[in-house]
């Protein structure tokens, strides 16, 4: 798969994306149906408070949670292997509901997603956002590339993708990531680049 440096991130040509466009078509209409078999280490379901049974007086706070919530998730994908977030589908819809309800899009556009994730991340993290169609139904792709660096959020949240789950980092787990990443640098090599003297 081609990689593309963007901003000290790393980024793929979403070839995956196209297996998630493909899995998402093949979404029963309606359900019952369980996310359970298809969610994993790259790809989790989200469903946005408007197409819930939230009440009007509670969509506001629903809103702002799913917001962190995408915003961990995108930093677990991107201290993993990568992944992609969509949002608009239903994790467990019971007998007769929409599997894929939808987004509107003035409230998720593919640029304020883009938004969402770079400011509210440390350091700022690069993510592709597309809108895809789906059972006549509108669903944004938050695809996330696995990044050199190790990502938390700007509240302090560091996880990582351990299945279906989002898990936090704690610190030998971190230290671990970053040596596989190449953020150690063994102690002789800095000797033999320093010069004499």
């Amino acid at each position: 798969m081609p990689l593309y440096h963007l901003g000290g991130q790393l980024t793929s040509a979403w070839t995956n994306g196209l297996g998630t466009r493909e899995l998402l078509a093949r979404l029963p209409a309606e359900g019952p149906w369980s996310a359970d078999e298809v969610e994993g280490d790259a790809l989790e379901f989200k469903e946005t408070p408007a197409t819930t049974r939230t009440p009007a007086h509670a969509l506001k706070e629903a809103s702002t949670r799913l917001r962190t919530d995408l915003v961990e998730t995108a930093v677990s994908f991107a201290n993993a292997r990568g992944g992609t977030v969509a949002i608009g589908v239903r994790d467990a819809p019971k007998a007769g509901e929409r599997v894929v309800p939808g987004v509107d899009l003035d409230d998720w556009s593919p640029h304020d997603l883009r938004q969402l994730v770079h400011d509210r991340t440390s350091p700022h993290l690069l993510v592709e956002v597309e809108r895809v169609t789906i059972h006549e139904r509108h669903v944004m792709l938050v695809h996330v590339s696995p990044g050199p660096d190790i990502y938390g959020t700007t509240q302090g949240v560091f996880k990582r993708r351990d299945g279906d789950k989002n898990r936090p980092l704690d610190e030998p787990t971190m230290r671990a990531l970053r040596a596989a990443r190449g953020h150690y640098v063994k102690l002789d090599k800095l000797d033999e680049e320093r010069p004499p003297g």
